[in-house]
C-alpha cells in the first residue's frame, strides 16, 4: 500500500490532478509576473529568426527541383516524387509532409520568413505541452515553465526548429511524446480497477504517431517518465518504480506495433510503385529500418555514447559544459534517488542505494536512446540524443531545487523558483539567443555574399558570357565572423556542408534577379568537384558550376567567374590559386560500387579536409579510381588518414596504375592485415619503385567493419 511521503511546499502538498486545475489558475501576482517574463524571454531567445532571411542547410532543398520559378503544384509533385521512398524507407512515413509543404510554398528565399511564425506557434505549444507534462516534479507553474523552456533551449531541440517547416513535424512529435505522458501521469497502475482505458489509448495512439514522425524524439516521453521516477515526491519510491515500469511496458508494447506496422508499409508500398527499397536506399545503409545487431559495433556504440554525454553533450542552452560539471550532475541525481529509496528510520546513504541507483540511472538512460541503439549509426548528433538532453537539462533545475529546499536553508517555494529563473534561465536564455543571432548571421552573410557576387555578373553582362562559375568553399574551421566555427551540427553555414547545397544557392539567388524566361536560357550544370562534367557542359553550351577549396587551383580566365566565400569571412583576403587554365587540376574520383548519402563522393578523400570523410556502406571490395587530368608526375609515396571510427579504415588493399585508360593495370604494391588504426591517424606508403602515371586505382578489400569504409583523406607525394 502506497504512503505520502511528506514533502515540503503548498505546491508538492498537492495531488496532481488538483495540479492540472490550477496550473495556471489562482496565479499570484509574483507567480503571473515570473510565467509572464519568462514567456517574453523565451520569445526573445527566438525573436531573431523571425526576422532576417536566413536559410539553414536542409532548407535549401526546396530549390533543388527546377531551376526557373515553378507552380507550387508542381513542386509539390517533384518533391513527393523525390522525398516520400526516401522517408518511407527510413521508418519515418509521417515526416515528409512538413518539407514538401514548404517546397510548395518556398518559390524565393524571403518566402521561408512568411512560414517561420508557425514554426514558432508550434514551440510554443509544444512549450506548454512540456510545462503541463511536468507539473507533477515542479514545485509550480512558473518553475515548470522554466524546465520546459530550457529543455527546448537544447540543441537537439532548437536545431530542428531552426529548419522551419521542414522540421516542424519533429518538433510536433515532441509535443505528442509530451501529450502523451501527461495522459498517464494521472493514472494509478498500483490499482488496476482504476486505470482508465481510453487514457492509456489515447496515451499509445499520441506515443505510435511520434514513433511515425521521429522516434528519436518519442522517446521523449520515457524520459520524462524517467525523472518522475526520480524527482516525483508525491509517491513512494517503490510506487514510482511500479508506475515507471508500467509505462515503459505501454511504450515498449506500442514500439513493437510501430516496428510491425512500419515493416509492413514498407513492403506495401515498394510493391505498389513498382521499385526496390535498394533503388531508394543501398542495402547496408544506416538510414534503412533495419534492427542492429551490434555486430562489432557495441564497443564502438558504448565509446560513442560516453563520449558524447561527459565531452559533447550540451546542457539546455549550455554548449560548454564541463566534463567535471556532468560528473558532479550524475552524482546529484544518483544521490537523490538514493536518499528517495531509504525506508522511515534508516540511514539517509547506504552504498547498496547508492549502487542500485546508479545502475537504474544506466539503465534508463540507455533506453531513453534506444532508437539510436538499435539502428546502424555509430555517429552522434545532437538530434539523436535530445532525450538525453532533456534529462540533464531537467535534472539539473530539479536537483538544484532539491538543494535550495533544505531545511536549514529555509528558502520558500516561490524564491527557489526565482533562484532556477536567476541562476539557470536567464543564462541560458542568453546562450539560445546568441545561438539565434549566430544561425541568421552565418545563414544571411553567405546569402548576401552570394547574392552580391551574381549581382555583379547580372550587370556587368559577363553571365550571358561566361561558360564556367566557379565557387571556392570557405574554410571549415571558421564562422564568418572570423572566429573558430562553434560546436554542434547548426553551426555549420550551408556553403561549408552539403556540396550540393552551392548548386541550390545559386538557383536561388538567380531566381531573383532574372526574369524567369531569361533563366530558362541559362542551363547551369552542377559539376560540384568533376572536371570532365565541366568539360561536357562547355561543350554542350551550359554554364558549368564547380567547387574547390582555397587550396585547389582555381580558372583564372575571361570565360571563368569565381565567386570566393573566404571573402564573406573577416579577416585578410586569402589568394586565389592560380590553375592549368581553364580547367583546375583535380583529380576526377569515381567508386565502384557506387556508395550513397552524405559523404560518397570519392572526392571527399581528396579535398584536403580535416572536417570531411569519404565513406561506403555498401561492403567489399570497394575500387576508387583516381585520374589526373595532366601530364603524369613522379610518385613514390602515398598517405592514408583516418577520421573518427577507425575500424572502418582498410586494413588490406591493392594498388594498381597505368598511363591511360587503353593500358591494363598495373599491381603497384599489396598491403595486407595491417595494424589497427587510430582515430586521425596518418600513415605513409613508400612505393617499390617511383612511377610516373596519370591514373590510379584503390582496390579497398578489407575492414574491420564488415560493411563500411571510411577513409578520411588521401595525399600522394610526388618528387619533382
Amino acid at each position: 500500500m502506497s504512503t505520502t511521503v511528506p514533502t515540503r511546499g503548498p505546491w508538492l502538498a498537492l495531488g496532481t490532478k488538483h495540479k492540472a486545475r490550477i496550473f495556471l489558475n489562482r496565479l499570484s501576482g509574483q507567480q503571473f509576473l515570473l510565467i509572464s517574463s519568462a514567456l517574453l524571454l523565451f520569445s526573445l531567445a527566438l525573436f531573431p529568426t523571425l526576422l532576417v532571411d536566413y536559410v539553414p542547410q536542409d532548407q535549401w532543398r526546396a530549390f533543388t527541383y527546377f531551376q526557373t520559378d515553378e507552380t507550387a503544384g508542381a513542386r509539390l509533385h517533384a518533391c513527393v516524387d523525390r522525398i516520400l521512398p526516401f522517408y518511407v524507407a527510413t521508418g519515418r512515413p509521417l515526416v515528409w509532409p512538413g518539407e514538401c509543404m514548404e517546397h510548395m510554398l518556398v518559390a524565393r528565399i524571403t518566402d521561408f520568413r512568411r512560414l517561420r511564425p508557425f514554426c514558432f506557434l508550434i514551440v510554443i505549444g509544444t512549450l506548454m505541452a512540456l510545462a503541463y507534462a511536468l507539473r507533477g516534479i515542479a514545485e509550480d507553474a512558473g518553475q515548470a515553465i522554466l524546465i520546459a523552456a530550457m529543455l527546448l533551449y537544447a540543441p537537439g531541440f532548437s536545431f530542428m526548429y531552426y529548419q522551419g517547416v521542414t522540421g516542424a513535424p519533429v518538433t510536433i512529435a515532441a509535443l505528442l511524446a509530451a501529450l502523451s505522458f501527461s495522459l498517464l501521469i494521472q493514472l494509478d497502475f498500483e490499482n488496476i480497477r482504476r486505470i482508465r482505458l481510453a487514457r492509456l489509448s489515447g496515451s499509445a495512439v499520441l506515443f505510435l504517431l511520434a514513433c511515425f514522425i521521429y522516434p528519436s524524439f518519442s522517446f521523449s516521453a520515457i524520459a520524462l517518465a524517467l525523472m518522475y521516477a526520480i524527482f516525483d515526491r508525491e509517491r513512494t519510491f517503490q510506487a514510482r518504480v511500479k508506475r515507471f515500469i508500467a509505462v515503459l511496458s505501454l511504450y515498449a508494447a506500442t514500439s513493437l506495433i510501430y516496428l510491425i506496422a512500419t515493416r509492413l508499409l514498407i513492403s506495401v508500398y515498394f510493391h505498389q510503385i513498382h521499385k526496390s527499397i535498394n533503388d531508394v536506399l543501398p542495402a547496408g545503409s544506416p538510414y534503412r529500418l533495419e534492427i542492429s545487431t551490434f555486430n562489432g559495433q557495441l564497443v564502438d556504440k558504448a565509446k560513442a555514447l560516453w563520449v558524447y554525454f561527459f565531452h559533447r553533450m550540451p546542457v539546455t542552452a549550455f554548449q560548454n559544459w564541463p566534463a567535471i560539471a556532468k560528473y558532479a550532475l550524475v552524482i546529484g541525481i544518483v544521490i537523490t534517488a538514493a536518499v528517495e529509496m531509504r525506508v522511515p528510520g534508516s540511514r539517509p546513504l547506504k552504498p547498496q542505494r547508492v549502487f542500485l541507483s546508479l545502475v537504474g540511472f544506466v539503465l534508463g538512460m540507455l533506453i531513453v536512446v534506444a532508437p539510436w541503439l538499435a539502428s546502424t549509426f555509430t555517429d552522434i548528433g545532437d538530434r539523436h540524443m535530445w532525450t538525453w538532453q532533456v534529462i540533464a537539462g531537467g535534472s539539473l533545475a530539479l536537483v538544484i531545487v532539491r538543494l535550495l529546499s533544505l531545511p536549514l536553508l529555509k528558502i520558500q517555494p516561490f524564491a527557489r523558483t526565482c533562484v532556477i529563473f536567476a541562476l539557470l534561465f536567464v543564462p541560458a536564455t542568453v546562450c539560445q539567443l546568441r545561438a539565434s543571432m549566430d544561425q541568421v548571421m552565418q545563414s544571411n552573410v553567405e546569402i548576401r555574399y552570394l547574392r552580391s557576387a551574381l549581382k555583379r555578373l547580372v550587370a556587368s553582362g559577363d553571365l550571358y558570357r561566361i561558360r564556367r562559375i566557379h565557387v571556392i568553399r570557405p574554410e571549415a574551421a571558421l564562422s564568418y565572423d572570423g572566429g573558430p566555427r562553434r560546436p554542434g551540427e547548426a553551426s555549420t553555414p550551408a556553403s561549408a556542408a552539403n556540396p550540393e547545397h552551392i548548386y541550390q544557392m545559386v538557383k536561388a539567388i538567380l531566381r531573383e534577379l532574372l526574369p524567369t524566361a531569361r533563366l530558362s536560357q541559362l542551363p547551369i550544370a552542377n559539376c560540384l568537384f568533376n572536371y570532365q562534367c565541366a568539360v561536357s557542359a562547355v561543350l554542350y553550351g551550359q554554364v558549368a558550376l564547380t567547387q574547390g577549396y582555397g587550396t585547389d587551383p582555381a580558372p583564372i580566365d575571361n570565360d571563368s567567374a569565381i565567386v570566393d566565400f573566404r571573402l564573406a569571412e573577416v579577416g585578410p583576403a586569402q589568394p586565389i590559386i592560380p590553375g592549368k587554365l581553364p580547367l583546375p587540376r583535380v583529380p576526377i574520383i569515381s567508386v565502384y560500387p557506387e556508395p550513397s548519402g552524405c559523404c560518397g563522393a570519392g572526392i571527399l578523400a581528396f579535398d584536403h579536409d580535416s572536417q570531411t570523410f569519404f565513406e561506403s556502406a555498401v561492403g567489399f571490395p570497394v575500387q576508387m579510381i583516381v585520374k589526373k587530368p595532366w601530364a603524369c608526375e613522379a610518385l613514390s609515396s602515398y598517405t592514408l588518414t583516418a577520421y573518427l571510427e577507425p575500424m572502418r579504415m582498410p586494413r588490406t588493399w591493392r594498388f594498381f596504375g597505368r598511363s591511360t585508360s587503353d593500358e591494363g593495370w598495373q599491381l603497384l604494391e599489396e598491403r595486407t592485415n595491417l595494424p589497427p588504426w587510430g582515430a586521425v591517424e596518418s600513415r605513409t606508403f613508400r612505393l617499390p619503385r617511383t612511377v610516373c602515371l596519370t591514373e590510379f586505382k584503390f582496390e579497398f578489400l578489407k575492414a574491420d567493419d564488415p560493411r563500411i569504409l571510411r577513409i578520411g583523406e588521401i595525399s600522394f607525394q610526388d618528387e619533382p
